[in-house]
């Protein structure tokens, strides 16, 4: 978590070289740390998610001993606690629902999913799906992350500028590039998928989800670009709102759709909170180009309610 706050104070001080080598670092002792305690956990395979995780705690822990040092020598004494403290601890209580959210929608799937028919088949599809088919259709995407976060800061400046042209401009370019990326990754998948899943998985199941899934690629992708931009409008507040009706979203209907429809209910239901989402996203998003008043934190004062 630490290493994540430093991870955006970086990218919001435009300190983006700094933050890039430090995260190639951090992956690097991820992938040796990980791949050294796995052979030393052989079979068990208790050690091996236990080596997991310990690689990952390990280069967190890296990043932060890195990153901190060198933010700390560059900050003021004090910084402005009283702003970032009403806005963070809203932020703190809504991930904490969203979490806890979170908890039932894991619990409510393999409950589901076993009452629709045998608990094996049922399970071992979701497995394929969100262990294979999900990172593979994610993979691509991380040139939209990092595009996304560095129109955070981009866009708080020309917030604080008042430069709305080039904001709807920066926007505009975003979307843009987001979309083609996203076509072209689900053109792909939807027409290779199963071969690719297939050789890179070995499963029969990767192969046949993948494809599947492969045309949410364009609402996926453009609804990550949504959420960048919007956090760099000041508009984390509302985000957490959407978010939090996501996962309501979700639970609900888990619960209804998953006993009567299987995998089938599981895919509706990925489908309309995400699309739920994009759509409140956008709206905001173009709401508050045409009027950056309605910006949540200005100059550190809370703006007008919408």
């Amino acid at each position: 978590m630490l290493a994540g706050v430093l991870r955006a104070v970086y990218t919001a001080c435009g300190r983006v070289k700094e933050l890039v080598g430090a995260e190639l670092a951090e992956r690097l002792l991820s992938l040796g740390l990980t791949l050294l305690l796995l052979a030393a956990a052989g079979d068990d395979p208790a050690r091996v998610g236990a080596a997991v995780i310990a690689g990952s705690y390990g280069s967190a822990a890296f990043s932060l001993l890195l990153l901190y040092p060198r933010l700390r020598r560059s900050l003021p004494p004090r910084g402005p606690l009283p702003p970032v403290a009403r806005r963070a601890l809203p932020l703190a209580l809504s991930e904490l629902l969203r979490a806890g959210l979170g908890t039932v929608e894991q619990f409510l799937i393999p409950w589901g999913l076993e009452r629709h028919g045998s608990r094996s088949a049922a399970l071992a599809a979701y497995g394929a799906v969100s262990g294979m088919v999900f990172p593979l259709l994610w993979f691509p995407a991380e040139g939209i992350f990092a595009l996304s976060e560095l129109m955070i800061s981009e866009l708080a400046r020309l917030l604080a500028r008042n430069e709305q042209r080039r904001m709807k401009r920066l926007v505009r370019k975003s979307l843009g590039l987001s979309a083609l990326l996203a076509l072209g990754v689900g053109a792909a998948l939807r027409c290779f998928g199963g071969p690719l899943g297939e050789a890179l998985y070995h499963s029969p199941l990767a192969g046949r989800w993948l494809p599947v899934f492969a045309p949410l690629t364009l609402l996926l992708y453009l609804d990550a670009m949504t959420d960048g931009l919007l956090k760099g409008l000041g508009q984390q507040l509302y985000l957490a709102r959407c978010n939090g009706l996501t996962n309501v979203i979700d639970v609900l209907g888990l619960r209804l759709l998953l006993p009567p429809c299987g995998m089938a209910g599981y895919l509706f239901t990925y489908c309309l909170s995400h699309l739920v989402n994009f759509f409140l996203s956008l709206r905001r998003l173009l709401l508050v180009l045409d009027r950056p008043e309605l910006c949540e934190f200005r100059d550190g004062k809370p703006a007008e309610e919408v």
